[in-house]
């Protein structure tokens, strides 16, 4: 279909196509001057898709993060217009201690903001509000990777 003209095999395969032209036209290449310098191409066409493909990947997490702050703030101006403010700052406290920066686990942000968020909008699971912000032992971070 249309719609997946551009998706990721596609993209990846036209990456590995430009490569191997690249590679073949080195390789065919008498003068050789001309083979370096295609070679040279072909390694910087690697190295800019490989830039490339790490900073598309990096969006993902900048969209992660952005919507989980969203959330985050609608739940808060949400408790401070109920003046909910005991609550509210009970459940940012317990954000705040559960969250530890970290390269493994991007600080289990998402996460811990979706718990936050759930508490404070009184939709959590049945024994979670007698816990609040913190989210369960086993929860898996949806940016792990």
């Amino acid at each position: 279909s249309a719609k997946n003209v551009m998706g990721p095999i596609f993209i990846i395969g036209i990456f590995f196509l430009v490569l191997a032209l690249l590679i073949a036209a080195a390789a065919r290449k008498e003068k050789k001057a001309a083979r370096i310098a295609f070679a040279v191409c072909a390694f910087a066409w690697a190295c800019l898709m490989y830039n490339l493909a790490g900073w598309v990947h990096s969006l993902q997490y900048n969209h992660t993060y952005s919507y989980s702050t969203d959330l985050l703030l609608d739940a808060v101006i949400q408790a401070m217009e109920e003046e909910r403010d005991e609550q509210l700052l009970n459940e940012l406290r317990a954000l705040r201690e559960n969250f530890v920066v970290t390269y493994e686990n991007k600080g289990n942000y998402p996460t811990l903001v979706f718990w936050t968020v759930e508490n404070l909008n009184g939709i959590a699971e049945p024994g979670d509000a007698d816990n609040p912000g913190n989210p369960p032992e086993n929860s898996k971070n949806q940016l792990d990777d």
